[in-house]
């Protein structure tokens, strides 16, 4: 009766072994690159700035007005209403930017994080 081989003496545990004698070296270098590259920086925040929805309550302190002023500024079509689910109103940051460009004489927005709207 003949003795069942071993992983090692098979084709392909020869194999295996081969790709992972060459491939280990290579992975490890990778894993070490990987290691020393810096954090990622959120280059994305512009972004998701802009495309935040802020509610009606805050776009008026934002834009140092009262509620009603931004129901004066969508029925003239300056800033037209945004309603999300529940019926809340608000608008994206964009939008609001824009809004504030349209008035003469507008306020610039309060929040000094917000003051790269110029």
């Amino acid at each position: 009766m003949r003795q069942r081989e071993t992983t090692e003496e098979t084709i392909e545990g020869k194999v295996a072994a081969e790709v992972e004698r060459r491939l280990s070296p290579l992975i490890d270098q990778l894993c070490a690159k990987i290691d020393a590259m810096p954090a990622p920086v959120a280059s994305a925040a512009a972004h998701e700035d802009e495309d935040r929805f802020v509610p009606k309550a805050e776009t008026a302190a934002l834009m140092h007005s009262h509620p009603s002023t931004l129901v004066r500024l969508e029925k003239r079509g300056i800033l037209p209403p945004r309603r999300m689910l529940g019926g809340r109103t608000g608008w994206l940051m964009s939008e609001i930017r824009a809004a504030l460009k349209a008035i003469p004489h507008a306020p610039k927005l309060r929040p000094a994080s917000l003051a790269k709207a110029n």
